[in-house]
């Protein structure tokens, strides 16, 4: 029997094989999209929206490990209202490794923020310990109107779950 098992491994061709993987990870990415529930995931930022910040987009993706990946353009006024919402966000658990893309100020002098993090949805409350960076690391800033500059959101670089 494993003269027969070694000898149908080395039948199988590994080009074959990739393409097999890559068009189920593809399938897989068009199921999740289909059971993407919408009303979940902005019931749960609605949840956790302190009053000084606003979404301007959302825009869910598969990665290549087929994880739900989704991207969240918010404004504020502080960067300190951008931190909170990051921080209820992923103490609500619905988010992993959640990090800041991209950070400048819009013409109407609010901080601009893209986030983008693992979306779990379903996933437990996590212990408010957890959804705090394990380092301390340097804030960035960002330009204000008047050129000065203020604090941007801090990321904890590289955090796993």
């Amino acid at each position: 029997m494993r003269t027969s098992a070694d000898r149908e491994r080395r039948s199988l061709n590994r080009a074959d094989l990739d393409r097999v993987a890559t068009a189920a990870r593809e399938a897989n990415g068009l199921i999740d999209r289909r059971v993407f529930s919408w009303t979940g995931l902005l019931d749960g930022l609605e949840a956790t929206m302190p009053p000084n910040v606003r979404v301007v987009s959302l825009r869910p993706a598969t990665d290549r490990e087929g994880h739900l990946v989704v991207t969240i353009v918010v404004i504020g006024h502080q960067a300190e209202d951008i931190q909170q919402f990051v921080d209820q966000l992923e103490a609500a658990g619905s988010f992993r490794q959640l990090v800041s893309r991209s950070e400048s100020t819009n013409p109407q002098g609010l901080l601009e923020v893209a986030l983008e993090g693992r979306y779990v949805p379903g996933a437990p409350p996590r212990p408010a310990a957890a959804a705090k960076p394990a380092a301390s690391t340097k804030p960035a800033t960002a330009p204000t109107p008047t050129g000065s500059t203020k604090p941007a959101v801090p990321v904890a670089p590289g955090r796993k779950d």
